[in-house]
């Protein structure tokens, strides 16, 4: 291309990514991963430690998960029905903001890490009222693990909150993708 300045990267044109090591070998279509796949690969020869008699908390902001489709999951990934519960909160009232697919990932991969679990229960709020959320998980003192997807918490108001869960014992976990280009500078 003859441009006046040098041209680092064009994106959006191909649908090609970098196959990673292991891909193609799951137990999904095509060899994707799906269910006790994903167990396996993060603590291969783990026969201990798999949830069983816990109750995970999975955090969700203004999207609901369809129970057919995590019925449908779990059928199709060969794991054992587990029982859901949903706790909604802040005047949420399940209607979608946001897609749906990533609650109904959390829950799947919760369910895959975990494969002897007892139930999850899904609080649903509004992203405007975090600390209604999080004070009912730590009201509730349900679950021992506490998961979520949703990475912005610069609110004042949860520090105390999370203070009472590390004193109640319930971990929190964050999980963040962050995919970096093989291009961008170190």
């Amino acid at each position: 291309m003859d441009l006046p300045v040098p041209l680092l990267s064009i994106a959006g044109l191909n649908d090609y990514e970098r196959p990673l090591p292991g891909s193609g070998t799951g137990s999904g279509t095509n060899g994707s991963f799906m269910g006790k796949d994903f167990r396996a690969a993060y603590v291969p020869g783990a026969t201990a430690l798999t949830g069983a008699g816990q109750t995970i908390a999975i955090v969700s902001f203004e999207s609901d998960y369809h129970t057919n489709d995590i019925t449908a999951y779990e059928t199709a990934a060969g794991l054992s029905n587990v029982l859901l519960h949903k706790v909604q909160l802040s005047g949420y009232d399940g209607s979608t903001q946001y897609d749906n697919l990533e609650i109904s990932l959390d829950i799947e991969m919760a369910m895959s890490m975990a494969p002897g679990v007892n139930s999850l229960i899904v609080y649903e709020g509004t992203l405007d009222k975090p600390e209604d959320m999080f004070n009912r998980i730590a009201t509730d003192n349900s679950a021992r693990q506490v998961t979520s997807s949703w990475f912005s918490y610069g609110n004042a108001l949860l520090d105390p909150i999370f203070q009472q869960f590390a004193a109640q014992g319930q971990t929190f976990f964050v999980t963040i993708q962050v995919r970096i280009h093989p291009f961008a500078p170190a």
